[in-house]
């Protein structure tokens, strides 16, 4: 499954749903919608950077550009803490636990079982500064105390054949095809079926999940058209202009007549 700006969010939502699995994950700006009595961990996104000049590679005589792609990500935790000691007057204060919850969050974007899941979806997280207490900035009634962490979700995108506009999904891997049940190879000294590497499923977060490589034997371009919400791309473009390339040119010098 290819990492595109829409599979970034996804992504984004499933590996901290993984961790806050008591608490709320959304993707929002207003604040009107902080009302879930359980704690709530806001997701932003920010404006997506790449590099200017891509990595370009041809992939089954069709040119594929490769982009480095940054998203800024600014990540809130708003909760109401946790139960302290009751005071002389028998009433018991909440304590601010914002700020030790994130980091303990941070600690989890920063382990092994990340950095493996990152790089099985071909991406990675980069924290990006420290732990920062906003309990005084919460306007929110429903909610005592809030802190936030920035990361930058990086990933990168493709763009396919010669307009640049097919979809992803044109660049077509063998292992995703392959047979969910392969053949066991044969014992030795007789023939075995050839090994087939088991096809990717699901959104990258299962065990044993690897994002296919473009550099692997048998890997084929079908254009695909994937018009855009907005009404972007163009079938005509895909279809008339995707006719092939050429790797190699002979040149073959020829004296002219009459010239010394």
């Amino acid at each position: 499954m290819p990492v595109t700006g829409s599979e970034a969010k996804k992504h984004l939502k499933n590996i901290t749903k993984k961790y806050f699995a008591g608490a709320t994950v959304d993707f929002t700006k207003q604040s009107s919608k902080v009302r879930a009595k359980a704690p709530f961990v806001r997701l932003t996104l920010g404006s997506p950077a790449r590099d200017s000049y891509p990595t370009q590679r041809m992939v089954d005589d069709r040119l594929v550009s490769y982009y480095q792609t940054r998203l800024p990500v600014q990540i809130d935790l708003f909760t109401n803490g946790a139960d302290g000691e009751a005071g002389d007057n028998g009433f018991v204060e909440t304590e601010d636990t914002s700020v030790d919850d994130l980091t303990d969050f941070v600690d989890y974007l920063e382990s092994w079982y990340v950095t493996d899941w990152c790089h099985r979806i071909g991406a990675a997280i980069i924290v990006n500064g420290a732990v920062q207490p906003l309990t005084g900035l919460v306007t929110d009634t429903d909610y005592e105390y809030r802190a936030m962490v920035e990361i930058v979700f990086c990933y990168v995108h493709k763009a396919v054949g010669y307009t640049g506009i097919q979809g992803e999904a044109s660049i077509q891997h063998p292992s995703e095809t392959a047979p969910e049940n392969p053949e066991k190879p044969g014992e030795p000294g007789q023939p075995g079926e050839p090994s087939v590497t088991p096809a990717p499923k699901g959104d990258g977060s299962e065990p044993g999940y690897v994002v296919p490589d473009d550099t692997e034997e048998g890997v084929t371009v079908k254009p695909v058209y994937e018009p855009t919400a907005s009404g972007g791309g163009s079938q005509e473009l895909v279809e008339n202009t995707e006719t092939g390339y050429f790797a190699k040119v002979n040149i073959e010098y020829k004296k002219e007549e009459g010239k010394q």
